[in-house]
């Protein structure tokens, strides 16, 4: 059967499958942006992004695979177990054997939705972006309020410098999930301001929302 679908870091929105921010969405704000936004506003999101980021470590991946080939010598047709199989090989870099794992998630009845999202994370990992993006885009078209499938969209969006439709993608995530992570937050503004001149607006408004959202640093 297909299972329920499995997400490592999966809270609050954060980074599903542990999906990282492309470097395009970590471009600096202009001066003259800069000037605009509203300085504390902006120095909050900065420090709350910088204290979301989670972090794993590679032994406690390594002894959960261990526990998961247990359970999958049990249950060989689970394709949710193939599925978090794919997860925690694409957290250790290991892509090959990520795809090998998907692809027989995918063949026991893996959800399309998700399996396009998983697979287009993993092309991201593997720097096919413009792959990746089409992948996602599908992924999204039939399942259009899953945030799980639309933040690495808006990030592979950033990376290939389609600023208003990332912008555009990180607007209908943060309406779905409000408390989402601060740095989604951040890059949605990094977008807006990438987009030009006439997103300022639309970026002040982003972090004063931001801001009133997520409050003071901890």
């Amino acid at each position: 059967s297909g299972g329920a679908e499995w997400s490592p870091a999966l809270g609050p929105p954060v980074r599903p499958w542990g999906a990282r921010a492309p470097r395009a969405a970590g471009v600096p704000l202009s001066k003259r942006t800069a000037l605009l936004l509203p300085a504390a506003g902006l120095a909050v999101l900065v420090a709350l992004s910088m204290a979301a980021v989670p972090a794993h470590g590679d032994a406690t991946v390594a002894e959960t695979l261990v526990l998961l080939d247990g359970e999958l010598e049990a249950r060989p047709d689970d394709a949710s177990l193939w599925q978090r199989r794919a997860a925690l090989e694409r957290l250790r870099g290991h892509l090959e054997r990520a795809s090998a794992d998907l692809s027989r998630a995918e063949a026991l009845g893996l959800a399309r939705a998700i399996a396009g999202r998983d697979r287009g994370l993993l092309l991201l990992d593997g720097g096919r972006t413009v792959e990746a993006e089409a992948v996602l885009q599908s992924a999204r078209r039939l399942a259009p309020q899953d945030v799980t499938i639309l933040l690495p969209h808006a990030r592979a969006l950033a990376s290939l410098g389609r600023w208003r439709e990332s912008a555009d993608a990180y607007a209908a995530l943060v309406r779905l999930a409000p408390d989402a992570s601060p740095d989604v937050h951040l890059e949605r503004v990094r977008a807006l301001e990438a987009t030009g001149s006439g997103a300022c607006d639309e970026a002040l408004r982003a972090v004063d929302a931001a801001v009133a959202r997520l409050g003071p640093v901890p």
